[in-house]
């Protein structure tokens, strides 16, 4: 503890491989800042433990089997509110843990990645891009980070280059549909209508289901006139959501056009 005393959380004096693997408690225990947690493992590979599996003795290394040295110490953290209202603070965690790893592995593509996509949740875009940037520098092949950052890009308007950072996601991972669907909104704002109409219906290929790509395909199809088809996918994305309001709105615009 932060004044020098100890206290053991969990003591085992003889582990019994018939035991469970994982110990919680029922309420979490607080440790105050300044706390150091550590675990220490005691082997008995000698001819003197009845229950070693090797006789005679063999020299025991690292790995996933029974008999060899599998001993880990995984921790589950809940941080403390600061305030009253103040939501549970997995984010605020979450950052703070990446920050320190950042510390340890300063090109860490993991702490990269998580850290960008937490200020971006935060609306910090401006920051994320610059992690999302870094993560690409260590791993330039991550379509989950080409695609982050173009969102972020995109929201600080800068969207010819979110535009290539999507373009490059799906090369990387043509079935990474998160990437043509961001794309092909985007596509859309910029009245670029014909090719978003080809990556919703390979979306609607792969997730027949999506009633977002349902809503924005029937979108792109009333812009280029197709208002009976527009109509269908509108209609069917209501079926799938049916408290989906933007495509009941655009169902009745497109209706009220049909009309005319």
């Amino acid at each position: 503890m932060p004044d020098g005393t100890r206290r053991s959380l969990i003591r085992i004096t003889r582990w019994d491989l018939a035991w469970q693997g994982v110990y919680k408690y029922r309420q979490p225990i607080f440790l105050p800042r300044g706390t150091v947690i550590s675990m220490r493992y005691g082997y008995d590979n000698s001819v003197d433990n009845p229950r070693n599996p090797h006789n005679p003795p063999r020299r025991v290394r690292a790995g996933n089997r029974s008999s060899e040295e599998m001993g880990h110490l995984w921790v589950q953290v809940l941080p403390r509110p600061q305030k009253v209202d103040a939501e549970d603070g997995r984010f605020q965690l979450q950052e703070a843990l990446m920050w320190r790893r950042l510390e340890k592995y300063p090109a860490d593509f993991t702490a990269h990645f998580n850290l960008g996509a937490v200020l971006q949740s935060a609306g910090k875009d401006a920051e994320a891009i610059d992690h999302f940037r870094k993560a690409l520098e260590t791993r330039p092949s991550s379509a989950a980070a080409h695609t982050n950052f173009a969102v972020s890009l995109q929201s600080m308007g800068r969207s010819t280059e979110a535009v290539s950072h999507y373009r490059q996601a799906i090369r990387l991972n043509p079935a990474y549909t998160n990437a043509r669907y961001n794309l092909a909104n985007l596509l859309l704002e910029q009245g670029a209508i014909a090719e978003a109409v080809v990556h919703l219906t390979e979306i609607l290929r792969v997730q027949p289901d999506d009633a977002g790509s349902h809503n924005s395909l029937g979108s792109a199809l009333a812009m280029q006139g197709k208002l009976a088809a527009a109509i269908e996918h509108f209609e069917q994305a209501l079926r799938l959501d049916p408290k989906y309001a933007d495509a009941r709105e655009n169902l009745k615009r497109a209706r009220a056009l049909m009309k005319r």
